[in-house]
């Protein structure tokens, strides 16, 4: 044991554990210690190493801005790989035609390429606009860190304003085509990072489409507009800033059917709207469903509507990995409601937001940084992206599916709250990660 450590307690332990059979106590570096219980791990309680597929729609070898500025790529990670991302970044650090990056960021690696390249683009002379947030708990040494990295190396930098904490996943990328301006626009579920993208499910959208830039822009500008002291200023003190409370009432928070909805407020009523649709169908006789992948649902306005819409005949289907203050019960004088609740442990954490309501080509597929949780209704400046695509809705709303049939490691809530293990109730074991592994995997072949 490490000498730091107290001989008393260091004898203890020695005694009471036995490391193999008729093995003696004897005392090691506490690396070496480490490396004995490793190395006596049974194999069948380690997960085989992880083999992230590639993406069919894109060629690693060919510059990738102009694939993405031909058609939109979906990234689904751990089950995908990380690298065509930050490919993507160095590539536009680099190349002549990019103009300007914007992002936001929330929490990233230690030693991150994403933000070395968002430094390599800001000395290689591109406009690099970033939006810091502060408060991510747990990393706000670090961030406080890669914010300094970022104004040494000449990009703009601010921190998430005070009364709003910025969660939303985005990245602008503006170049030059001829005579044109383009864009890339990246909205993701989950952080750009390296690390937590090998062990959390998520999604990033990769598209040129002009409305998404347009709208992550005028974001970027209003805050950017909002607070104009950037970290060249107060890199020890974040020092006095404006008023954002009028900030909400902004147009760019009202839902209007946008391609891409912002909170606080807008996804709320974009749902809450969506959801109202879908209540018309059925008590039009229509088929209609509501259908919401989340790492928790506490708010109680959306709960109330999504009752309100499991009542009027709507089938709602929950994947909820955490949190959910929604039981699938109703009262003795009222039907059954077609609504259930999901939740899947497994090998990877379920972090990704997906929305999916209404069926065929009226359906609308979403994907989100926000959970249905007050904070992030009210609290947070957040983003939710339709997926215009059919084939990239497709493969959502299938992989929903996949997921919602998980036997191996998905947990069905009772009507009193509680979980039941639906391995325990089915004779066929699905595994929705280990197949979407699979999948992702036989891509790549």
């Amino acid at each position: 044991l490490e000498n730091k450590f107290n001989p008393f307690y260091a004898d203890e332990m020695l005694e009471s554990c036995v490391f193999a059979h008729r093995c003696l106590p004897c005392r090691l570096p506490f690396p070496a210690i480490v490396r004995q219980l490793q190395n006596r791990v049974r194999s069948s309680l380690s997960f085989p190493p992880t083999v992230h597929g590639t993406v069919p729609s894109l060629d690693l070898h060919t510059p990738l801005i102009d694939q993405i500025l031909d058609h939109d790529v979906l990234l689904h990670f751990p089950y995908q790989d990380f690298a065509p991302l930050l490919l993507l970044i160095e590539q536009a650090s680099a190349d002549e035609r990019v103009q300007s990056i914007s992002a936001t960021l929330y929490r990233v690696a230690e030693n991150s390429r994403f933000v070395r390249s968002l430094c390599k683009a800001a000395e290689n002379g591109k406009d690099v606009r970033v939006i810091i947030e502060l408060r991510a708990r747990f990393d706000e040494a670090r961030n406080m860190e890669c914010a300094k990295r970022l104004v040494q190396s000449g990009a703009k930098v601010i921190f998430g304003p005070p009364d709003l904490k910025v969660h939303a996943k985005l990245i602008c990328i503006s170049l030059k085509t001829g005579s044109q301006i383009r864009s890339i626009s990246i909205i993701g579920t989950g952080n750009f990072n390296e690390e937590t993208a090998l062990q959390y499910t998520d999604y990033a959208l990769m598209s040129a489409d002009e409305p998404f830039k347009d709208r992550i822009s005028a974001l970027l500008d209003q805050l950017f507009y909002k607070q104009t002291d950037t970290l060249n200023h107060t890199l020890h003190s974040i020092g006095h800033h404006p008023d954002f409370t009028d900030m909400q009432s902004h147009p760019i928070f009202s839902p209007m059917n946008h391609a891409l909805e912002f909170s606080p407020d807008g996804i709320r009523q974009r749902i809450i709207l969506e959801l109202d649709r879908q209540i018309e169908r059925a008590k039009s006789g229509r088929k209609a469903r509501a259908w919401f992948k989340l790492n928790a649902l506490s708010d109680p306005i959306l709960i109330e509507k999504i009752t309100h819409a499991a009542k009027a005949g709507v089938q709602i289907r929950l994947l909820v990995r955490g949190i959910c203050l929604m039981t699938p019960s109703a009262n003795e004088n009222e039907k059954e409601m077609d609504l259930e609740i999901h939740s899947i442990v497994g090998r990877f954490l379920e972090h990704g937001r997906v929305y999916v309501l209404g069926y065929g080509d009226q359906s609308l597929v979403m994907l989100s940084s926000a959970d249905f949780m007050r904070r992030n209704m009210e609290r947070r400046i957040e983003a939710a992206v339709s997926i215009s695509d059919p084939l990239l809705k497709d493969r959502l709303i299938n992989e929903f599916e996949l997921q919602f049939s998980d036997t191996a490691n998905a947990w069905k809530m009772n009507p009193d709250g509680s979980y039941s293990n639906r391995a325990a109730s089915k004779s066929q074991t699905i595994d929705s990660q280990k197949i979407l592994l699979e999948q992702y995997t036989y891509a790549k072949e």
